[in-house]
C-alpha cells in the first residue's frame, strides 16, 4: 500500500510539473497574454480566402461565433483554422454556430474539416433541411454528431440568431422557402436553389448571405446570361424590402451584398441589385474552379454591379478574394482582388472594410481602391465629434509588482461608438512610450496587462481611442504608480477537488467547482476550463480573474458528453502558474424528469382469466435514462384502489408469470408501475377491464371450512 501511494503521488507530482512547465514557457513566449478569445464588442464579418469555396465567418458584439461554410475540401484545414487561429480563435474558444448554406461539397467539405480539427460547436450545427446526399454530406452528418448538439438540425425559416446586443441574424431563406412568400416552384430541381438566406442586421448596418441562390435568366434581355437556376432573389429581394410580405430592411436597403454563387451568371440579378442597393458587394471566388466555370462573369460584375447597366441602383464596390483560375473569356477582371476581407461595425453610422491581401491567384488590389476604407450608413451625416476617454486604473499612487499580472481599467465614449483602442507605458514620467497593445478593433474598457520586468517609481499608462470616422482622444494616469521587484520566487500550488472523475452533473444545473491552492506569497488570479473530449480541447469556462475563491458556482452547459473534465489553473503574483484538472472523467448527461413510457400488452381488455390458473403479463417500458425497477399492479374495481402483484424490483424483463388470486371480478385492470434512475415513475394499464372468475375445476377442489357444529 505505501508503495502504491508513493507512486501515485511521484505521477500526480510529475503530471503537475509537466503541465506547469507547458505553461510557464507559453508565459515566456508570449508577449501579450490573451486567455480565451476576447469580442471586439463590434459586428465583425469576415470573408476567408477559400479560393473557388465560400467561407463567412460572422462575430457578433457579444463573442457569438458563427462559420458559414467553410470552402471544398482541404480549406478547412488550410485556411479557415489557420485564419482564425490569426485572429485569437483558437480550438479551445469553440464555435457557437456553424451553418452551411447548402450541401454541396465547395461549402461543406471545409466545415467537416474543422469539426475534426478540435472546434467544437456550443449550440448548433445548421443546414438546409435538403435530402440532396453523398460521401461529403455523410462525411458532415458524421462529424456534426461529435459535437456538443448532436445531429445536424434544419434551420426553421424565420428563425432569429442573437448575436449580441441587438445584433441579430434572421433566416429568410432556406429550402426553397422565402420569409412571407413560401416555396419558389422548381427551386428544389437545384440544390443551389435550396440555398439558406441570413439578413444580419445591427443598428443601422445590414448584410445578406445566401450561399449559391438563384436569380433565374429574367434580365436576359438587359444581361444576356442564361441559367437553369430559378429565380429566388427577386422573390427574397421583394418580400424583405418595404411594401414586401414581411419587410425587414428600409428604403435605403442594406449595406453589404454576398454575391451568391461566387459570381456565377445564375445569381445576382438585375432586381436583386435595385432593391438592395449595396454599397460594397463581396464575391468568394479565386482558384481551383473549373475551366467552364470562369467565375466571377462578366455579366454579373461588369453589366449589374460595377456599371450597372440597364439597372437603377448606384454601382457597388466590387471586392473578391482573388481572381476566378482558371479563367476564361466570360471572366471578370472588374472586382479589386484584396485577399481575407474584414468588415466591422458598431452599427451606430458607418462601417469599416479591411483586407489582408493575401492572394494567391490575381494582383493584390487593396491600394487601388484605398482600403481600409470607413464608409457611413445611407443617410448618416459624417462623425466630427471626437470621443472621450479616462483611465480608471492604475491612475495613480499603485504599487504593482515587475512580471505580474494586473487589469488596465478606463472608460471610453463617443457619440456613434468607440471603434479602437491602443494601450502604452511609460517608466519615466511620460518622457517615454512602450506599446502594451497596439491599435485594436473595439472598446473592451479593461486589458490584462503583464507588466514588465522593468522597476521604476514613475510610471504611467496611456490609452488611445478611436471612432469609426477616426476622430480620437487619449488620456494618462493622473499620477505615478509604481513597479517593484518581486520578493516571491516559489510557484502556487493547486489541487482540484470537485469534480475529480465519476461524478455525474447535469445539463443546465448549477454545481460547484472547487480546488484548494496555496502560495508563500498569495494567489494574485486564477481561471478554469473543461474538456468533453478527454483533454483534446479545452473550452473556457472563467477566463483568467483575479482572485482566488477556491470554489466557483458553474452552470453546467446543455450538451451530453462522458468524457469530461474540468481544469484549473493558478498564478501568483509574478506569475508563476500552476494546473491541476480531474484525475478521471466525470459525465455531463440531461436531467431526467420524465418517468418512463409504460404500456401493457396483455391484458389489454375482454380477456377471461380463471382463478388459479397461471397467466402472462406482457408490458413493454421505455426511458431516455433506462427503466430501473418495475412494480406490478392490479386492480379488481376499475382502477379506483390497487393490489400489489409484486412490489418495486431491480429488473424489467417485459413480462411475469400471474396466479391468478382468488378475486372475481368483471372489472379488472393490470398496471404496471416503472421507475427510471432519476426516480421518475411512469405508469402503463390495461386499456380496458378484463374479468376473473372461478372456473368450475376450481371450484370442484376448493373446499369451504365446515360450520361449528
Amino acid at each position: 500500500m505505501a508503495i502504491s501511494l508513493q507512486l501515485k503521488n511521484k505521477m500526480c507530482g510529475m503530471k503537475k510539473t509537466f503541465f506547469s512547465f507547458l505553461i510557464l514557457l507559453w508565459l515566456t513566449l508570449t508577449s501579450s497574454l490573451t486567455w480565451a478569445f476576447t469580442p471586439s464588442g463590434l459586428l465583425e464579418i469576415h470573408y476567408i480566402n477559400v479560393g473557388w469555396g465560400t467561407s463567412v465567418l460572422v462575430i457578433g458584439p457579444d463573442g457569438t461565433r458563427m462559420l458559414m461554410d467553410g470552402g471544398r475540401q482541404g480549406m478547412g484545414t488550410a485556411q479557415v483554422v489557420p485564419y482564425m487561429q490569426s485572429i485569437g480563435l483558437m480550438a479551445a474558444d469553440s464555435l457557437t454556430y456553424i451553418l452551411s448554406s447548402h450541401l454541396h461539397s465547395d461549402h461543406i467539405a471545409g466545415l467537416t474539416e474543422v469539426m475534426n480539427s478540435g472546434y467544437n460547436v456550443s449550440n448548433a450545427v445548421y443546414f438546409n433541411g435538403s435530402d440532396y446526399s453523398n460521401t461529403y454530406v455523410s462525411a458532415f452528418r458524421a462529424a456534426a454528431i461529435n459535437h456538443s448538439p448532436g445531429p445536424i438540425n434544419a434551420i426553421p425559416l424565420g428563425a432569429v440568431i442573437p448575436l449580441g446586443e441587438s445584433a441579430t441574424a434572421t433566416i429568410v431563406c432556406s429550402n426553397g422557402y422565402v420569409i412571407g412568400h413560401g416555396y419558389v416552384p422548381g427551386s428544389h430541381d437545384d440544390e443551389n436553389d435550396r440555398s439558406i438566406g441570413v439578413l444580419i442586421k445591427y443598428g443601422r448596418f445590414e448584410y445578406l448571405f445566401a450561399g449559391d441562390l438563384g436569380g433565374g435568366e429574367g434580365d436576359n434581355a438587359c444581361t444576356h446570361r442564361t441559367t437553369s437556376q430559378v429565380n429566388v432573389e427577386t422573390n427574397l429581394a421583394q418580400a424583405i424590402m418595404p411594401g414586401g410580405e414581411h419587410p425587414l430592411l428600409s428604403a435605403d436597403g442594406l449595406e453589404v451584398l454576398h454575391v451568391n454563387h461566387h459570381g456565377s451568371e445564375s445569381s445576382t440579378n438585375s432586381d436583386y441589385m435595385n432593391l438592395l442597393t449595396p454599397k460594397i458587394a463581396c464575391i468568394a471566388t479565386g482558384s481551383g474552379q473549373s475551366a467552364d466555370y470562369m467565375f466571377p462573369r462578366f455579366d454579373v460584375v461588369n453589366v449589374l454591379l460595377s456599371n450597372v447597366y440597364c439597372v437603377n441602383a448606384d454601382p457597388a464596390i466590387v471586392l473578391q478574394n482573388e481572381e476566378g483560375y482558371p479563367a476564361g473569356n466570360l471572366t471578370s477582371y472588374a472586382g479589386y482582388c484584396v485577399g481575407d476581407i474584414k468588415i466591422v461595425t458598431s452599427g451606430v453610422a458607418n462601417y469599416t472594410v479591411s483586407a489582408n491581401g493575401q492572394v494567391t491567384e490575381g494582383p493584390d488590389e487593396r491600394a487601388a481602391i484605398g482600403l481600409p476604407l470607413t464608409i457611413p450608413f445611407d443617410g448618416v451625416p459624417p462623425d466630427i465629434v471626437p470621443p472621450t476617454v479616462t483611465v480608471i486604473s492604475p491612475n495613480g499612487g499603485e504599487q504593482w509588482t515587475a512580471g505580474s499580472w494586473h487589469i488596465i481599467t478606463w472608460n471610453a465614449f463617443d457619440s456613434v461608438g468607440i471603434a479602437s483602442y491602443a494601450l502604452e507605458y511609460s517608466t519615466d514620467s511620460g518622457g517615454n512610450w512602450n506599446s502594451i497593445l497596439t491599435r485594436t478593433d473595439g472598446n473592451l474598457s479593461s486589458y490584462a496587462w503583464s507588466l514588465p520586468l522593468t522597476t521604476s517609481p514613475n510610471c504611467l499608462v496611456k490609452v488611445s481611442v478611436w471612432d469609426a470616422s477616426n476622430n480620437t482622444a487619449v488620456d494618462n494616469s493622473n499620477g505615478l504608480f509604481s513597479i517593484i521587484a518581486s520578493q516571491d520566487s516559489i510557484a502556487p500550488s493547486v489541487t482540484l477537488n470537485s469534480p475529480n472523475g465519476g461524478e455525474v452533473w447535469y445539463s443546465n444545473d448549477i454545481d460547484t467547482i472547487r480546488w484548494q491552492a496555496t502560495d508563500n506569497v498569495g494567489i494574485a488570479s486564477y481561471s478554469l476550463s473543461f474538456t468533453t473530449n478527454n483533454g483534446t480541447s479545452w473550452n473556457t469556462i472563467l477566463s483568467r480573474s483575479e482572485g482566488n475563491p477556491q470554489i466557483y458556482p458553474w452552470t453546467i452547459p446543455n450538451i451530453q458528453a462522458n468524457n469530461c473534465k474540468v481544469r484549473v489553473i493558478v498564478w501568483d503574483d509574478v506569475q508563476h502558474p500552476d494546473t491541476d484538472f480531474s484525475d478521471t472523467n466525470f459525465n455531463i448527461t440531461y436531467r431526467d424528469n420524465q418517468g418512463p413510457i409504460v404500456d401493457i400488452i396483455i391484458p389489454d381488455g375482454g380477456e377471461i382469466w380463471s382463478v388459479g390458473s397461471s397467466r402472462y403479463i406482457f408490458w413493454t417500458a421505455t426511458d431516455t435514462s433506462g427503466v430501473d425497477s418495475v412494480s406490478l399492479q392490479y386492480s379488481i374495481d376499475t382502477g379506483a384502489n390497487w393490489r400489489v402483484i409484486f412490489p418495486f424490483t431491480h429488473t424489467n424483463p417485459g413480462f411475469y408469470s400471474w396466479t391468478i388470486p382468488d378475486t372475481p371480478s368483471r372489472q379488472t385492470l393490470i398496471r404496471a408501475a416503472c421507475m427510471d434512475g432519476h426516480g421518475n415513475i411512469g405508469y402503463g394499464s390495461s386499456h380496458a377491464v378484463f374479468t376473473i372468475r372461478r372456473s368450475p375445476v376450481y371450484s370442484r377442489y376448493t373446499r369451504i371450512a365446515p360450520m361449528a357444529r
